[in-house]
C-alpha cells in the first residue's frame, strides 16, 4: 500500500517581503539585516522610545504588568 504524498507550494512573499529586521521586525527585502529606520543610531532610540511611551500607556491602562524586555538601541 503506497502512501501518497502532496507537497504544497510555499506562498509568495507579501509585498516583496523576505526578511524581518533584527530590530524592529519591520519586513526587509532581500540580503538587509535592519530597515532603513533602524540602520540609524538616531532611528533606533526613536523607535525604543516609542516603545517605552507605549508600555506607559499600557501598564496605565492595567496591561503589561508582567516584565517586558525592550531591545537595546
Amino acid at each position: 500500500m503506497k502512501k501518497e504524498i502532496k507537497f504544497e507550494a510555499q506562498p509568495p512573499a507579501k509585498g516583496g517581503y523576505v526578511n524581518l529586521c533584527g530590530y524592529c521586525g519591520e519586513g526587509v527585502g532581500v540580503g538587509q539585516k535592519f530597515c532603513p529606520l533602524c540602520k540609524t543610531q538616531k532611528g533606533r532610540e526613536a523607535i525604543l522610545e516609542a516603545n517605552k511611551q507605549i508600555l506607559k500607556e499600557g501598564r496605565e491602562k492595567g496591561y503589561f504588568l508582567g516584565k517586558v524586555m525592550l531591545p537595546v538601541a
